[in-house]
């Protein structure tokens, strides 16, 4: 998934009239667009001249085939006359956790699944050996204490440690070992999910 975020500072006092003019432009005409999940329009609370406008999609093909339509330009001809100097678009790639699980018993079989946006903290170290080779360690994790708002608590963390070796510019083959991790504890309940083990997988770019 993508999140793409539009900052900008508008003419003074413009706030409210660029609101209705987007949600007459963006929200109306910008409806069912394919891998459009939401859009979400902030203003920020210190400066009530700029604000954020916000968009989740499914990929970068389905955001950029959007940025380069003639719809794209057709919504944002009427919202430019609002921002005063430079806006910028930052785009991010968004992870999110997707787990299938099941439970096979003597009375019989049970499964559910699950995904969910996960905040997390964390980093990425990669280094190039040689050109088309490349390793690369990434963490990332969460911690919630308990007694903080509500009385459960959790954590989990995730490791990823993989080696790419790319053949040409578009196409490489992927050795890795990763580890996912999460615990919770609520009131008299709590419990433990872990995978962890060594994948193979094939890398394309487009």
């Amino acid at each position: 998934m993508v999140i793409r975020v539009t900052w900008g500072k508008l003419r003074a006092g413009s706030w409210n009239e660029f609101e209705r003019t987007y949600r007459a432009n963006v929200l109306t005409k910008g409806k069912g667009l394919k891998g459009l999940r939401g859009r979400w329009l902030a203003q920020d609370a210190g400066d009530k001249d700029t604000g954020f406008a916000v968009s989740l999609w499914d990929s970068q093909a389905d955001m950029q085939a959007y940025e380069q339509s003639a719809l794209y330009r057709e919504i944002m001809a009427p919202l430019q006359p609002f921002f005063v100097g430079e806006y910028k678009t930052y785009r991010c790639d968004v992870k999110y956790t997707d787990v299938d699980a099941s439970l096979a018993a003597a009375t019989g079989t049970r499964t559910a699944s699950a995904h969910s946006t996960v905040p997390a903290i964390g980093g990425i170290l990669r280094v190039y050996p040689a050109s088309h080779f490349a390793l690369t360690g990434e963490i990332s994790g969460f911690k919630w204490p308990g007694g903080w708002i509500w009385s459960g608590s959790g954590d989990y963390i995730d490791f990823d440690a993989y080696a790419t070796l790319n053949f040409v510019n578009a196409i490489g083959v992927e050795l890795g070992y990763r580890s996912f991790d999460v615990n919770y504890s609520l009131d008299n309940d709590s419990g433990n999910f872990k995978l962890k083990g060594p994948y193979l997988g094939a890398v394309l770019r487009f």
